[in-house]
C-alpha cells in the first residue's frame, strides 16, 4: 500500500540548492509524479537524508502521505509539528546508539517516546539504519526499550 521514495535533497547543514529554487523547479514536479502511486490506490512516503527542515512543510503540501527522516540532524519537534497527525518514521539517533551507554540509550527512546506518543502514524526507527559498530550492549538496550515502550511486541526482548 505504500510507494517509498527517497530524494536527497539535502545536506546534513539543509538544502542543497536555494530553497526558492525546490518551490520552482522541484515540488510542483513532485506534486505531478506524487499522481502516478496515488491513482494506484498507494500513498506516498518520501525518505531523504540530510536536515529537512525547511522542506517538511512544502513536501507535506506536495502531495506526500509521510516522510521518514534519515537523520537525527532534522528536528523531531519540527517533525511532530507538522506530520504529528500524518505518518512518519525515525527519531532515533545513532550517534547515541554507537557512543552512548545503555542508560543513554534508554532515555533517548524514553524522550523520543515522550515527544511522539500522542502521534498516531508514527513508526520508530533508527535515522540511518542499525551499524556494524554499535556496541552489543546498546543494541540490546535499544530493542529492550522499543519493547518497554510498546513499539515491538514484547516476545522480541533480548
Amino acid at each position: 500500500p505504500w510507494v517509498f521514495v527517497h530524494d536527497d535533497i539535502a545536506m546534513a547543514t539543509g538544502p542543497v540548492f536555494r530553497p526558492a529554487w525546490y518551490e520552482t523547479y522541484v515540488y510542483p514536479r513532485y506534486a505531478e509524479l506524487w499522481s502516478i502511486p496515488h491513482s494506484a490506490g498507494k500513498k506516498l512516503f518520501f525518505t531523504a537524508d540530510g536536515k529537512l527542515d525547511w522542506a517538511l512543510e512544502p513536501l507535506r503540501v506536495s502531495g506526500c502521505d509521510g516522510i521518514m527522516f534519515e537523520t537525527p540532524a532534522t528536528d523531531l519537534d519540527a517533525v511532530v509539528d507538522t506530520w504529528g497527525d500524518s505518518f512518519f518514521i525515525g527519531g532515533i539517533d545513532a550517534q547515541i546508539l554507537t557512543n552512548g551507554t545503555p542508560d543513554d540509550v534508554r532515555r533517548h527512546v524514553l524522550e523520543v517516546h515522550n515527544k511522539t506518543r500522542d502521534c498516531k502514524g508514527f513508526a520508530l526507527n533508527c535515522s540511518g539504519g542499525l551499524v556494524g559498530n554499535m556496541p552489543l550492549e546498546n543494541l540490546e538496550a535499544y530493542f529492550n526499550s522499543r519493547v518497554e515502550f510498546g513499539y515491538t511486541r514484547p516476545d522480541w526482548r533480548c
